[in-house]
């Protein structure tokens, strides 16, 4: 029971945190269409530049997080619906994020 608390808490950090990526890479959505070409926004300059450190860590964690979750989990259709998975919330958080970067044009 102590290592589901554990994992749920882990979790809810990983969400936090991608959460807070989504929205630092955010700033288009908020600054006028007119200045929209002009405006650079710089946390994704540096989030999706090659030479930054973490950058292809940051794609290869996004990728994994994606695709090693297992949606069938007991095999039952719409278990999800049935039972709430608190880690689809990451994967959906995962899938947004990685769609920001992938679709940044620096």
């Amino acid at each position: 029971a102590e290592y589901m608390g554990e994992e749920v808490q882990m979790n809810n950090c990983r969400l936090e945190v991608l959460r807070c990526l989504l929205v630092c890479s955010s700033h288009t959505l908020y600054i006028k269409p007119e200045f929209c070409k002009t405006v650079r926004n710089e946390f994704l300059e540096k989030l999706v530049h090659p030479k930054t450190a973490h950058s292809v860590t940051l794609f290869y964690s996004l990728i994994n997080v994606i695709f090693t979750y297992d949606p069938v989990g007991w095999g039952v259709p719409y278990a999800t619906y049935l039972v709430g998975d608190p880690v689809i919330q990451v994967v959906d958080s995962a899938v947004q994020l990685l769609s920001v970067l992938l679709d940044y044009i620096p």
